[in-house]
């Protein structure tokens, strides 16, 4: 079968139609260019997307490659220099992110890229590679750095393996690793001691097992020796990184609300060591008071004793003194009986030696009584104020039994 002539035209017209279709639906800038032997950069291709980023025309640009690094910002175009000689000299392909100036003047994030190609042109292998706009990510990246830098929090991703994936620049790091970036892509056993590693493992399985945030609480020994204890919030991150399921971590310093902790548990075994002295106190002194009305019935018993003691030593006293006052009171008796009969021999004229016989008598009886009234007197000081008044009585009976009697004599006789 023979093809007609025109089918390959159109073949290669659909071909470059449908090239032309796909790099202007590709969202990065797309380049291929050689650098001659006379130190001349030549474009052999670039989309409008390249255009858009730098925001110029294509005549702008024209087949000069070299007019490019014009937009390249200052402080980048080292990097980019060094990075394209290295890879030129060892053929390998590069990556690298870096700003350039559009023509309204505005900054752009670009990732730029470029390999060799196995095409040869005027002698020297040619180069293409893309250049896309990643702006955007770069403005949320740094949104995201200032924002971990305010937070101070430790965050951390760590992959399935207990490897350290990604962290913020917390000032908790500097404490256990000084050199913080050296972190990224070690394991817990590289960094901690077996059982803790373990410990560690076993909870980004629990939290990569959960839907759910768990925390956990745990002490960590700082490079200095000090003890920190944090709180590790941690919750698995729906996108694998490097293939591999993660989870992000936001550990906090809880060592003030531990101490805080500790002190307050310290207080309460303390208050209730005081509660339970407070308690033996008021047995104590519960005790103290029986003891004190046991003592004062005692006392009361003692003096109800004495009480009964003195009782019985007044009763042998009033017993002794009435014995000692019978004695006069009786010989006054008998003087007055004498007297009386004396009174009664007399008659109306009694002769002068029976007078005389008369107040020798009643001398006598003065005497008893005044002994009676001396022996009154020393009893009577033995005994305190408030019971001298009984005495007073025996002492008034006598002299009223005494001398009212011998008065009543003398007084017959006149």
């Amino acid at each position: 079968m023979q093809i007609p002539n025109k089918a390959p035209d159109q073949s290669i017209e659909s071909y470059e139609d449908r090239f032309h279709r796909i790099h202007a639906a590709i969202p990065c800038g797309v380049y291929e260019y050689y650098l001659a032997l006379d130190g001349e950069s030549h474009f052999i291709y670039f989309n409008d997307r390249l255009l858009e980023i730098l925001e110029i025309e294509r005549e702008d640009l024209g087949k000069d490659a070299s007019l490019i690094w014009k937009y390249i910002h200052p402080d980048d175009v080292g990097r980019l220099a060094a990075e394209d000689l290295r890879t030129r000299e060892t053929g390998e392909k590069f990556f690298i992110e870096l700003r350039v100036i559009a023509a309204s003047g505005l900054v752009k994030w670009v990732q730029v890229s470029s390999q060799q190609t196995n095409k040869m042109v005027k002698g020297v292998y040619t180069r293409s590679g893309y250049i896309l706009d990643v702006t955007e990510k770069k403005q949320q990246e740094a949104k995201l750095t200032a924002l971990s830098l305010t937070i101070p929090d430790l965050l951390l991703i760590i992959d399935e393996d207990g490897r350290y994936v990604e962290t913020n620049q917390s000032k908790y790091l500097a404490l256990f690793f000084p050199d913080y970036p050296s972190l990224i892509g070690k394991t817990f056993n590289d960094i901690f001691p077996a059982e803790v590693a373990q410990n560690f493992y076993a909870f980004i399985q629990q939290v990569l097992r959960s839907n759910a945030s768990i925390s956990i609480e745990y002490p960590l020994t700082a490079k200095d020796g000090t003890v920190y204890h944090f709180e590790s919030r941690s919750i698995a991150m729906q996108e694998l990184i490097n293939g591999k399921r993660a989870t992000v971590s936001a550990i906090r310093d809880i060592t003030a609300r531990k101490l805080a902790e500790q002190e307050s548990i310290e207080r309460g075994i303390e208050l209730s060591l005081a509660n339970k002295k407070l308690v033996k106190l008021e047995q104590l002194e519960k005790v103290n008071q029986e003891l004190s009305k046991a003592l004062f019935e005692k006392n009361q018993l003692l003096k109800s004793m004495a009480t009964s003691a003195k009782a019985a030593s007044m009763g042998n006293l009033v017993s002794a003194l009435a014995h000692e006052i019978n004695n006069p009171l009786g010989a006054m008796s008998v003087n007055t009986q004498n007297l009386q009969m004396e009174i009664e021999e007399l008659g109306e004229l009694a002769p002068i030696n029976q007078k005389l016989r008369l107040e020798e008598l009643i001398q006598r009886i003065a005497k008893d009584n005044a002994r009676a009234a001396e022996v009154a007197k020393s009893y009577v000081a033995k005994f305190p104020q408030n019971q001298r008044p009984a005495i007073h009585v025996i002492n008034d009976y006598a002299h009223v039994c005494c001398w009212d009697s011998a008065w009543e004599v003398i007084s017959s006789e006149q």
